[in-house]
C-alpha cells in the first residue's frame, strides 16, 4: 500500500488477495482508494478492460488498479477430446505482463490520438477463489505477491468499520510510508510464509501440467522410475481429472517432463526397461507442497535410486 502511494514500478509486482467473503479484502481496497485518492484510483474488471479499442484509456495517469470480486470463466469439457480451461484470456494476460513488466504500451483514446508510454499503476486482484491465470510458463503467477485471508466476519460485520478507518487515514499513511522505506532498503518483495501454499495453488490452477506433475511425481535426484510406469500414471491422472485433451505420446510426455523437472535424465539398466532418473512416483507419505521435505523415513528395502520391479 505504501508502494501504491508512489509512481515507482521497479519492483514489477502486483498483489493478489484471496479469501472467503467478509474477510477484509474489500476493506483494504477501500482504504487504499482513500490513500491515493479517487483521481489516481481505477476500479477494473477483466470482462471490460480489454473489450474495446479505448477501454484502457482509464488506466492512463493512475497509480492503482483494483480488480474486485474477480470471477473468471470456469473450465468446461466438450465431448471426449475438447476442453476449455477457462480462466483469464490471453489478451488480459498479456496486458498484465506489460503493466507489471514496465513495458511501453499503446493505449487508444476516444477523440484523441493514441497514447504511448509506461503505465504507472500497481495492480490488485481480489477473489474468493484461487484464479486460473492460464500461464504454463509460471511468469504471470510469479508477478503477484499472494496473501490469503482465512477468517470470515460473515454475520459479525462492523458496519462502521470503513468510517472508523477513514478517520485513521493519517496514521495508516505514515505506517505505509515506513513500510515502503523498508521495501526500498530490502530491494525486493518477499512472498509471505502464510501465503506459500497459496503460491503453489495459483501455479497449479494456472498450469495443468504443473498440477499433474505435483500430484503424480516428485523431483528427486536420487529417484528413478520406469518410463512406462510414469506415462501410465500420467494417463491415469488425465482420466481421473477429465483432461483427455492432455493425453500425448511417450515422446511428447518426456519433453513436457523435461520442462518441469530440470534434473531429469534417462537410463537403460542392463536387461531392464528404460527409466527416468531424477524423478520418482509420489506416495501418500510425501508432503502436498513440493518444497517441503518428505516426512517418511528411508526404506532400507527400497533405497533411493532403486527401480522397483
Amino acid at each position: 500500500m505504501g508502494l501504491c502511494m508512489t509512481e515507482e514500478t521497479k519492483f514489477q509486482k502486483a498483489v493478489m488477495l484471496i479469501g472467503p467473503r467478509r474477510s477484509g479484502k474489500g476493506t483494504i481496497s477501500h482504504v487504499l482508494r482513500h490513500l491515493v485518492g479517487d483521481r489516481l484510483y481505477a476500479g477494473l474488471s477483466f470482462n471490460t478492460w480489454t473489450s474495446g479499442e479505448n477501454s484502457r484509456q482509464c488506466l492512463i495517469g493512475k497509480r492503482v488498479g483494483v480488480f474486485a470480486d474477480v470471477r473468471f470463466k470456469p473450465a468446461k469439457q466438450y465431448g471426449n477430446a475438447s476442453y476449455d480451461p477457462g480462466g483469464i484470456t490471453h489478451v488480459s494476460s498479456e496486458l498484465l505482463l506489460n503493466i507489471t513488466g514496465e513495458d511501453t504500451v499503446t493505449v487508444g483514446r476516444k477523440y484523441e490520438g493514441a497514447w504511448h508510454g509506461q503505465l504507472k499503476l500497481k495492480l490488485m486482484l481480489i477473489s474468493n477463489e484461487v484464479p486460473n491465470l492460464n500461464d504454463g510458463s509460471g511468469v504471470l503467477p510469479s508477478r503477484f505477491v499472494k496473501i490469503r485471508f482465512r477468517r470470515s466476519f460473515w454475520g459479525h460485520e462492523d458496519p462502521d468499520l470503513r468510517a472508523k478507518l477513514e478517520a485513521e487515514l493519517p496514521g495508516i499513511a505514515v505506517r505505509c510510508v515506513h513500510a515502503y522505506r523498508r521495501l526500498c532498503a530490502a530491494g525486493r518483495f518477499v512472498q509471505p510464509e502464510s501465503g506459500r501454499a497459496l503460491d503453489w495453488e495459483v501455479l497449479r490452477a494456472s498450469d495443468p501440467w504443473r498440477a499433474m506433475f505435483d500430484e503424480c511425481f516428485v523431483a528427486d535426484r536420487a529417484g528413478t522410475v520406469r518410463k512406462t510406469w510414469a506415462h501410465d500414471r500420467f494417463m491415469q491422472w488425465c482420466e481421473e481429472n477429465g483432461r483427455p485433451d492432455m493425453r500425448t505420446t511417450p515422446a511428447n510426455f518426456t519433453r513436457k517432463l523435461e520442462g518441469l523437472c530440470p534434473d531429469l535424465g534417462e537410463v537403460r539398466p542392463h536387461a531392464k526397461p528404460r527409466a527416468y532418473v531424477g524423478l520418482r512416483l509420489r506416495t501418500s507419505a510425501d508432503p502436498p507442497d513440493p518444497r517441503d521435505p518428505p516426512n517418511h523415513p528411508a526404506d532400507p528395502n527400497n533405497p533411493p535410486g532403486t527401480i522397483i520391479s
